[in-house]
């Protein structure tokens, strides 16, 4: 099996450094606008952590796999 984790580095490029979830609402509160926005960067940055993840299917690099 082999399990794809975003590295700590990435966790850190997004809004509040973490992955978007439903405690958003809250912690937006009334502030749609920066909700989405923050969301939408999110979105963003897991398009490119997505893009990164099947470039390195497409040629698997083992220094880069790590037992768990």
């Amino acid at each position: 099996m082999l399990l794809v984790e975003p590295s700590r580095a990435f966790l850190d490029r997004l809004p509040n450094r973490k992955l978007p979830d439903r405690k958003d609402f809250h912690r937006y509160g009334l502030d749609h606008a920066a909700r989405v926005r923050d969301w939408e960067r999110a979105i963003a940055e897991c398009e490119r952590f997505a893009d990164a993840a099947m470039a390195w299917l497409a040629r698997p690099d083992s220094s880069r796999v790590r037992a768990l």
